[in-house]
């Protein structure tokens, strides 16, 4: 049964896009979060992933600006049961996708810097990563629609407030 995340401070209005990478997602396979904050979406996910019962790594990716979030993060994690789950990387996501290969995840969700140019390096970045799936979150805001035409063009989903292109 999942647990309630409304408690978490964060958002987490896109379960639908989660549940589909989950369903999707082969076991064995690999998912990413970049902009986990204070962990309510990536614990939501980890919450469907073990649902599910299949084997699913998740990581997330997060600069968690100070020791204070990240200790937010963390006790979330511990507090929701799912602490062993989610591998967390402590760095910008500018830097973090250094230490990815190709094509390392089915998918992966940003939901970190909105400015133009922080879309379009994440997008850019992350992209060769995943397998299936890039998605995000905020499409209402002009600088990231405007990042993503600059990278993918006009060839994605809007669902709700978030957007899933898939290759």
């Amino acid at each position: 049964m999942i647990q309630n995340t409304s408690t978490i401070d964060g958002f987490y209005d896109f379960e639908d896009i989660y549940q589909k990478f989950v369903d999707e997602c082969p076991d064995g396979g690999k998912l990413l979060e970049i902009g986990v904050f204070k962990g309510a979406s990536i614990i939501g996910l980890a919450q469907l992933v073990k649902e599910s019962g299949k084997n699913i790594e998740i990581w997330g990716v997060d600069d968690w600006q100070n020791n204070h979030i990240y200790n937010t993060f963390f006790a979330n994690t511990i507090q929701q049961g799912v602490t062993h789950m989610i591998k967390p990387v402590r760095a910008p996501s500018g830097i973090a996708y250094i230490g990815f290969p190709a094509n390392i995840f089915f998918a992966a969700f940003i939901d970190a810097d909105h400015r133009f140019s922080a879309v379009v390096e994440d997008v850019t970045h992350y992209l060769p990563k995943v397998t299936k799936y890039l998605a995000g979150h905020d499409i209402h805001l002009p600088s990231v629609k405007l990042g993503l035409s600059k990278t993918i063009g006009n060839d994605y989903e809007v669902i709700g407030k978030s957007w899933i292109y898939e290759k």
